[in-house]
């Protein structure tokens, strides 16, 4: 199915274990630019996903969800 215009694409809540001085750099990043820490952490896991994918797949294929990762985060921790 494609990526519907305006339409908020739908998300999980999951629970996930990171060592401590990785959620602290996490969150340092974060603080930088001013966005939640889970959105720069979705930001990262969409890139390097996109990028495993395209260098394991033929040329051209596109496995969408670029604006995924720029949702706004339901349940900000700061």
């Amino acid at each position: 199915m494609g990526h519907v215009p305006g339409l908020k694409p739908s998300t999980k809540t999951i629970s996930l274990r990171l060592p401590e001085w990785m959620l602290e750099q996490l969150r340092r990043l974060a603080n930088k630019t001013d966005v939640p820490y889970q959105s720069v952490a979705r930001v990262f896991l969409s890139e390097r996903i996109e990028w495993e994918l395209q260098k394991h797949d033929p040329p051209g294929e596109h496995h969408g969800h670029d604006s995924d990762a720029g949702i706004q985060d339901e349940h900000p921790e700061g």
